[in-house]
């Protein structure tokens, strides 16, 4: 059974040499003065188990879902050989612009059988600050 130990969104995966991955500044959050916000670079990291793929190739895209429900891929057709049961995905992302306040979703899906299955999931809320009132004793 495909199944994730965890998918996060973070600043940076720094892998030392015996393949450890170490998570710098994951966030679920994004606090703005205006929209739209480009995030220049981040990553989603994720710790996934396959034992029943074990030395195969497996297909991911990470599908993006706005807080209007509209759907985007934002990487597609990354494939991965499966040499351990466990495998580290690291999808590092060169800028994404997010016009919209609210929560995105984002679905980590593997190719089955020629179809699309999701496996693992996370959020982002892009807040903007609105005007200061002033507090009044």
């Amino acid at each position: 059974m495909k199944q994730a130990e965890y998918f996060v969104i973070c600043e940076k995966v720094i892998t030392d040499v015996s393949g450890k991955n170490s998570l710098i500044n994951l966030f679920e959050n994004v606090n703005t003065d205006s929209l739209p916000v480009n995030l220049p670079s981040f990553c989603f990291s994720g710790k996934l188990e396959f034992p029943e793929l074990l030395g195969q190739e497996a297909i991911f895209r990470l599908v993006a879902e706005n807080p209007m429900g509209e759907q985007k891929t934002a990487v597609d057709n990354i494939k991965m050989p499966i040499n351990n049961k466990k495998l580290h995905l690291n999808l590092f992302i060169q800028g994404m612009t997010f016009s919209l306040a609210g929560e995105y979703l984002f679905f980590l899906e593997m190719k089955e059988d020629g179809v699309w299955q999701k496996i693992a999931k996370t959020s982002l809320d892009v807040k903007t600050k609105g005007p200061v009132e002033p507090v009044i004793n």
